[in-house]
């Protein structure tokens, strides 16, 4: 089996937007051992495998396709806010407004939890619109995304499409926020899904995207402020996982899907199921760190072959 991977070559435009140049490559995948509910691809005699208590995980070498751990990774589960990676694919793809472009709040868009907090007939920028869906995992703001292309009431099914066409088997779509617990998923689907996603620019700035300061502007034209805040609590920090989109409901516990760099080594790391919004954080630099520390020893352990 044949995995296709891409290498990116990335500059900054003038725009301040991150342009990426996809060159794809096709690397055969591990085949996996099972023992129990974990799996783990490929053993090293001299590091043990991590302990993770989430339902599901998985991370691969982004170079090489290589499965480097797994556990439950095609299990089917509710994947909550990780929804809006393909929610933010599905409008780049089909959008039909500008970015400066001011769009309107209508009653429908403001599902609880509502985190820009606005009101029917109230306005926001485009650009600002989606930054809140990625970075700041706004529900509001994901609805009133799935609005703004030519057919919005074939949003979901063009979702559910670019699945199909991604490869990605065990992944099914009802809405465009996460908010339902029925958008399912599974950890080597995802892993997929965040590869593929942060191939566009704008959604590789939007994820890293820390602080944002929105402007609100009522039917009255007075306007007011609302400051919003990355969901990646590891972003910023020393070892950060970046590119990362989280999520959270009840039935699909903590998530996250994201992108790291160790020892110039390329990981895409997903957690799915733990049992709280630290726990996932500290899993998914778990197996970073585990990876890069795999890695290193198996480089070193080839150098010193006669």
């Amino acid at each position: 089996m044949h995995q296709s991977i891409s290498t990116f070559v990335i500059s900054v435009a003038p725009n301040n937007f991150v342009t990426t140049t996809v060159s794809r490559l096709s690397f055969p995948l591990a085949s996996s051992s099972t023992s129990s509910s974990d799996e783990a691809v490929t053993t090293s005699p001299t590091i043990p495998d991590p302990i993770i208590k989430s339902k599901s995980a998985i991370i691969i070498d982004e170079g090489s396709g290589k499965i480097i751990f797994a556990k439950n990774k095609d299990e089917k589960l509710s994947i909550a806010s990780l929804t809006k990676l393909m929610t933010a694919m599905i409008f780049l793809e089909n959008k039909n407004v500008s970015w400066e472009q001011m769009v309107s709040f209508q009653k429908e868009n403001l599902q609880e939890p509502s985190w820009i907090k606005v009101q029917p007939g109230d306005q926001i920028l485009v650009t600002d619109l989606f930054n809140a869906v990625l970075a700041a995992s706004a529900n509001d703001a994901a609805s009133l995304l799935s609005r703004l292309i030519q057919e919005p009431e074939k949003f979901v099914d063009l979702m559910n499409q670019k699945s199909k066409s991604l490869g990605l088997k065990n992944t099914f779509f009802v809405e465009p926020t996460g908010l339902n617990p029925q958008n399912i998923s599974t950890a080597a689907d995802l892993a997929v899904l965040i590869r593929e996603a942060v191939q566009k620019p704008e959604i590789k700035q939007a994820l890293n995207v820390q602080k944002m300061k929105i402007k609100i502007i009522r039917p009255d034209k007075t306007y007011y402020f609302r400051f919003l805040n990355n969901t990646n609590k590891l972003l910023g920090l020393p070892g950060e996982i970046y590119n990362a989109k989280t999520g959270f409901v009840e039935e699909s516990g903590y998530c996250l899907a994201g992108v790291d760099s160790v020892n110039n080594n390329r990981f895409n790391i997903v957690v799915l199921g733990a049992s709280t919004s630290e726990a996932r954080f500290e899993e998914a630099k778990i197996l970073s760190d585990w990876a890069g520390k795999k890695q290193a020893l198996q480089c070193a352990a080839q150098r010193s072959l006669p």
